[in-house]
């Protein structure tokens, strides 16, 4: 069993609504992934494993050069810097991402809450060095940037389960 993303919305509500993206780069990215998908089909993504989640996480703390490791998450000491991102501050199988701007995540009553458009500004900046993806890498990337660009459009919350 691995880690589902949703959020509520379909293909056809994110593709109508790309347009009120402020990056041409986010909606083309959006189009890429968009074009595979039927039109009525409801948002829902798998990053491959909860290891390509990891994985991603982990990419993002190399790019802003913090010491970060996954298994920190088991009782190692990341990286204090690691907790003001909305990517790797998450919870791997439970939480919530709003469609609202604030700088910190945070966990309300044991709940995960993060910032959609937060998690969607961390995963631009992953694009930003693209040319350096290994293979496997845009899959894990890609059950993310949609659900993020989904729920920023379309103002939907992100479910994690």
């Amino acid at each position: 069993m691995g880690l589902d993303i949703h959020v509520n919305a379909t293909v056809h509500d994110v593709g109508m609504c790309l347009n009120g993206l402020n990056c041409p780069l986010q909606a083309i990215e959006a189009w890429r992934i968009l074009a595979g998908l039927t039109p009525e089909q409801k948002i829902c993504t798998q990053p491959g494993s909860y290891v390509g989640l990891h994985y991603v996480r982990q990419e993002y703390a190399k790019l802003k050069r913090w010491d970060y490791d996954f298994r920190h998450r088991r009782g190692g000491k990341p990286d204090p810097r690691a907790f003001v991102s909305h990517l790797i501050h998450h919870s791997d199988c439970d939480g919530y991402y709003l469609p609202k701007r604030f700088d910190l995540p945070g966990w309300l009553g044991g709940i995960s809450v993060g910032s959609s458009y937060k998690l969607l500004e961390e995963l631009m900046e992953l694009l930003s060095v693209k040319d350096k993806w290994e293979q496997g890498f845009q899959r894990g990337w890609d059950a993310l940037f949609l659900p993020a660009v989904a729920s920023v459009v379309c103002s939907e919350v992100i479910v994690f389960g």
